[in-house]
This record gives structure tokens, C-alpha cells and sequence, in this order.
């Protein structure tokens, strides 16, 4: 989803629906990421929030991946601040604690198994 502006218009709305129709595949999956670059809002983003509501509802939370965009994020909010950031724009659009471990860490862990994952 990097580089995903919240839809403003017809056109952007059409590119986005197309992004979301791509949850048929089920080989697809979504990075939630880099929120400072896809928000038209300050710190803490929360145009962002309606993104992944849209992403959940498409997707599912367990086709979902947070990432920090690390090390650029460090002079935007910082990886705290960026954390922070996917917090409140899921407590804003009342994501469950289930459906954010997923985000925050399972998804992940599920799609690159290997000896660096920890179960």
C-alpha cells in the first residue's frame, strides 16, 4: 500500500478499487507502511486510518504487514512515533487486538518463516 494516497476523487478512488480487487489473489499481500509519505495530514496521520479500514475489510488483518519505513522515518516521527501512528489510526477505526498482532507482527512471521522467525 506504500504510495497510496487516500483516495480525494473519482480517479483516485477508481486506482485505489483496483489495489483492493487485487485481494482475489490470494498470494497478495499488503505493507502498511511509510505513513508520512502516503498521509496529506500532519503527525498522527489519521487520514491514513480509513486506508487500512478499507485494507482489513478487503484483505483481512492476516494479509496485512506493518512497516516502519526504517531508516527514513527516523526525521518524520521516528520508528516509535511511526508505531504510535498505526496505533491510533487503528483505535481509531476500532481495529481489534487480534486483527493488530496480525499487523503488527504475525503476518509477517506467517509469510517469511525461517530460522530468524521466532514462533
Amino acid at each position: 500500500m506504500a504510495f497510496c494516497k487516500p483516495p480525494t476523487n473519482d480517479d483516485e478512488e477508481k486506482v485505489f478499487s483496483s489495489f483492493l480487487n487485487l485481494s482475489r489473489f490470494p498470494q497478495v499481500y499488503v505493507k502498511y507502511s511509510a505513513l508520512f509519505r502516503i498521509t496529506r495530514e500532519a503527525y498522527p496521520y489519521e487520514d491514513t486510518a480509513q486506508l487500512l479500514s478499507r485494507a482489513i475489510s478487503s484483505y483481512g488483518a492476516n494479509r496485512i504487514m506493518w512497516g516502519s519505513d526504517f531508516p527514513y522515518v527516523v526525521p518524520e516521527c521516528g520508528y516509535k512515533g511511526a508505531k504510535e501512528a498505526v496505533s491510533h489510526a487503528a483505535a481509531k477505526i476500532a481495529v481489534s487486538s487480534s486483527d493488530m498482532e496480525w499487523i503488527l507482527g504475525k503476518t509477517v512471521s506467517q509469510l517469511f518463516q525461517g530460522a530468524w522467525v521466532t514462533p
